[in-house]
């Protein structure tokens, strides 16, 4: 079994701040610039005696080694002797003597209370995450299929994330996500739109038009369903579930999360009056709202290798909006997100689920994101570009990348067009 969700984070936390605390008590205390005592000098028994009658009357003074008697003709009183007679600060020496160590102790006094504060304040914030974080991760559910191929790796499990053309009938953008919540790894795989495939007839067929060919807009739901089939059959197993989403959900998203700092990689131009689609951009960092995002992950023309390389900026640009967005800062926005998601994805994952997607994303630190394209060649047949997989090699990045189960999967395993 795992850890109760969010207990590490909180355990984090706790620690750090009782090593600043530490920092702090181990820091060296103000040095106390009090005159050191001098020491006690019987030289100085019988200063203020009449010549030495007490003295030699006095044993315990002739016991201290004072001297026989005042010399009359010493006009001059020594430093020391100063010292020994006036007090400082305005008062006697043992008054002094009081005033400094009070004054050492109100010092310390005034550090533990700082410390003491910065402690409560700590403990403050770490209860407010508390309160507004372990609540999310108690609400979490991880997604599971009910047609597993095996037994399953411990808070492992994989989505199709899908993005539709404008005419909402191709699914241009289709991606494996990877999340193992016990190793904390977030992996995507994607699967080029011009995959080979086979159509239930026999004849062949790119892997983006399954979508519409059995539904698409206009039974979504149905459509999904039998892209999870294709999909099934490519990487040897069936995701653990779906989420489809059009672009005006798309464009929504984007600016709801403030937009998303990414380098575009060249200029970007392109226009289709068909499409309503007109694409100017320049290559650098930037800030993309929605409206450029939706144009840096439909643009393809300009690659060398085409679709290919549109896959990887998707990918790349996907990558950036998870790393950038899956945040504490964030977590306000969460109710807005989910809205848009509810509002403008097709899916078969419940709020919870999804959340539980996204929590796991956030914990396993997504810098650390691994992102690959299923291995292939492209060719032509009948007249037509595809992009023809290999299956010993998908077999294995499928292994290496996103099986969600422990035995592995083999290339007999799998059903790919050739």
């Amino acid at each position: 079994m795992t850890d109760r969700p969010g207990r590490d984070e909180l355990e984090d936390l706790l620690r750090e701040a009782d090593a600043l605390l530490e920092e702090k008590d181990q820091e060296p205390e103000q040095e106390d610039f009090r005159m050191e005592e001098p020491p006690a000098q019987t030289y100085y028994a019988n200063f203020s005696n009449n010549y030495g009658r007490d003295f030699q009357k006095s044993p315990a003074a002739s016991q201290a080694g004072g001297i026989p008697a005042y010399n009359p003709d010493i006009q001059e009183i020594s430093p020391m002797m100063q010292s020994a007679q006036e007090p400082r600060h305005g008062g006697s020496r043992a008054a002094a003597e009081v005033q400094a160590r009070t004054s050492g102790k109100t010092r310390k006094n005034r550090r533990k209370k700082k410390r003491r504060g910065l402690r409560i304040l700590l403990w403050l914030l770490v209860l407010l995450l508390a309160v507004i974080i372990v609540p999310i991760f108690l609400l979490t559910k991880q997604p599971v299929t009910d047609r597993p191929v095996g037994a399953r790796k411990n808070g492992a499990s994989t989505i199709l994330l899908c993005g539709t053309d404008e005419g909402g009938y191709r699914t241009d953008t289709m991606m494996v996500l990877y999340v193992n919540a016990r190793e904390k790894a977030v992996n995507l795989v994607s699967l080029p739109r011009d995959t080979l495939t086979e159509t239930t007839s026999g004849s062949y067929a790119k892997l983006n038009s399954a979508f519409g060919r059995n539904g698409g807009a206009d039974d979504p739901e149905e459509g999904m369903y039998e892209l999870m089939g294709y999909v099934e059959d490519i990487i040897g197993y069936r995701p653990d579930g779906y989420m489809l989403i059009d672009l005006d959900g798309f464009v929504e998203m984007v600016d709801i999360m403030g937009g998303v700092e990414f380098d575009v990689p060249q200029d970007m131009y392109y226009e289709d009056a068909s499409q309503d689609l007109y694409i100017d951009l320049k290559a650098g960092p930037q800030k993309l709202d929605g409206l450029q995002a939706m144009c840096v992950v439909r643009y393809r023309e300009g690659y060398y290798n085409q679709d290919l390389g549109r896959v990887e900026v998707q990918r790349a640009f996907l990558s950036a909006c998870m790393d950038q967005w899956l945040s504490v800062g964030n977590i306000t926005k969460l109710p807005s997100m989910i809205s848009c998601l509810n509002k403008y994805i097709v899916t078969d994952l419940s709020n919870r689920n999804m959340l539980w997607l996204g929590v796991n994303a956030w914990k396993a630190g997504l810098g650390n994101i691994q992102a690959q394209t299923l291995p292939g060649y492209a060719d032509y047949i009948e007249g037509q570009s595809y992009y023809i997989l290999s299956p010993d090699e998908v077999a294995d990045m499928v292994n290496d990348y996103c099986n969600p189960y422990k035995q592995k999967i083999q290339s007999e395993d799998l059903d790919i067009a050739q």
